[in-house]
């Protein structure tokens, strides 16, 4: 692919969609929760880390991101205007999926 060539942004909205969805995965498997919670936690802000894909979706990521974490090790119950907010970006990011999926 040349620098100039247009990007797909549909294969680019699914595939930045499916690495945060199997983010949220990982983190409630033995495996691969240690490794989850670090991409969650990471301060990094560069292509493919966490904060740079909550901005891409125009995500909280502090909100999003205490929700992920406290709901999938269960140390706590989410409030539930956060448990909300969770609910709408899931909405949100199901709805995009099947935007691309059907184009």
């Amino acid at each position: 692919m040349k620098m100039n060539e247009p990007i797909d942004e549909v294969a680019e909205t699914k595939l930045w969609m499916a690495v945060l969805q199997q983010a949220i995965e990982d983190m409630k498997s033995d495996t691969y929760r240690i490794e989850a919670s670090d991409w969650f936690t990471s301060k990094r802000h560069g292509v493919g880390s966490f904060l740079w894909i909550a901005d891409l979706f125009d995500i909280n990521a502090p909100l999003f991101r205490r929700i992920v974490l406290n709901n999938t090790s269960g140390l706590a119950e989410a409030e539930s205007s956060r448990i909300h907010y969770f609910n709408k970006i899931l909405v949100r990011l199901t709805r995009r999926a099947a935007l691309c999926i059907s184009q």
